[in-house]
């Protein structure tokens, strides 16, 4: 799933590729891709327009028209975004296009059919799900170590609270892991059994693992953003590798119905 580093690197990527650019056409394949909350059908309310800037809250990509109103783009698990020349054959899972002024197509790709792009009118994003109830960004202000030890006392596991929206918002359970291990903490360990000194390292790790992945993902020389590979991975879906840190065996568990990844030999 696309997290906050892989939009993150669509937004700057994106930036000087779109802006002032006029959208010639749009189209749902799959009937299902897009929406509009502004009372005009989706493609009446983007076609003619211009790109005027680009934005990022979580895991949602925000464009910005000259109409005034945005358009929001949530890649839901498996989606990602295409910058393909207009003519170029389409590839299978193809739901949604923007065909741009300078031949050049915004293409969403998604094998579950569970992406959106929803245009809302003006800043008002209030009808956009994926927008709601959304914490903290890793970079605001609010996000201290001092906010994040308050949060860490709640009875739940160190991945959970990661990926709580409301936490802090744009973790997944991929950068979790990798977070929890950059702080050497277990995934499954009760947020609340961690000292300052390990609250403090969490806090860090959240801002290390994203800028570093932020970075890989802007770099990227491919043209399809928001499923660039992992090689920026130290310790996700790396079972039976040895630790980059510490030589032990990484492993892989259940917990609450879904998988982590761990060194055991120094996350505690």
């Amino acid at each position: 799933m696309p997290e906050l580093p892989e939009v993150e690197g669509m937004r700057r990527r994106l930036k000087p590729l779109i802006l002032g650019r006029r959208i010639e056409s749009a189209e749902d394949v799959s009937g299902t891709a897009t929406r509009s909350f502004t009372g005009v059908p989706f493609d009446v309310g983007v076609v003619g327009r211009r790109f005027t800037d680009t934005g990022r809250r979580a895991k949602n990509l925000l464009l910005t028209l000259d109409s005034g109103d945005t358009l929001v783009m949530h890649f839901m698990r498996n989606g990602m975004l295409e910058y393909a020349a207009t003519g170029e054959v389409r590839a299978p899972h193809t739901w949604a296009v923007l065909s741009l002024d300078d031949g050049m197509d915004l293409r969403m790709r998604d094998t579950m059919r569970a992406g959106r792009w929803s245009l809302c009118p003006g800043t008002d994003l209030s009808a956009v799900n994926t927008l709601q109830g959304l914490g903290p960004e890793y970079t605001d202000p609010v996000f201290s170590v001092e906010y994040l030890a308050k949060r860490l006392s709640r009875k739940a596991p160190v991945k959970a609270l990661l990926t709580d929206q409301s936490v802090v918002s744009g973790i997944g359970n991929a950068y979790a892991h990798e977070i929890a291990w950059e702080a050497g903490v277990r995934p499954d360990r009760q947020s609340a059994s961690l000292n300052d000194g390990e609250a403090a390292r969490l806090h860090a790790a959240i801002s290390s693992v994203f800028e570093r992945a932020i970075e890989a993902r802007v770099s990227s020389p491919l043209n399809i953003m928001g499923d660039e590979g992992w090689e920026v991975a130290r310790i996700h879906r790396r079972k039976g590798q040895k630790c980059p840190r510490c030589g032990a065996g990484i492993v892989s568990d259940k917990l609450g119905g879904g998988l982590i990844y761990y060194c055991a030999g120094c996350q505690k």
